[in-house]
């Protein structure tokens, strides 16, 4: 079971991930990189999925919404996940 230093770097790791994807991209388009895994809930996933359903993929962009807006970074709160 990962200490809360470890979700603490997990989470910045997410975050920084997301923010570079924003500065990068057309606000309204967020996109992330799909890496074999569930980006929620770390189940194996055969690439080019990102998630393993919109379940994970909903709660996932909340708790990146909520990081963002927590941070001052968010361009725009309802920018819609590509799946």
């Amino acid at each position: 079971m990962a200490n809360e230093a470890d979700q603490a770097a997990e989470a910045e790791e997410i975050f920084l991930k997301v923010s570079l994807l924003n500065a990068q991209s057309d606000p309204n388009k967020l996109e992330v990189e799909p890496e074999g895994e569930c980006l929620f809930c770390f189940e194996p996933l055969a690439k080019p999925r990102r998630w393993c359903d919109k379940t994970c993929m909903d709660d996932w962009q909340r708790t990146e919404d909520g990081l963002l807006r927590k941070s001052g970074h968010i361009k725009n709160p309802s920018a819609k996940m590509v799946e």
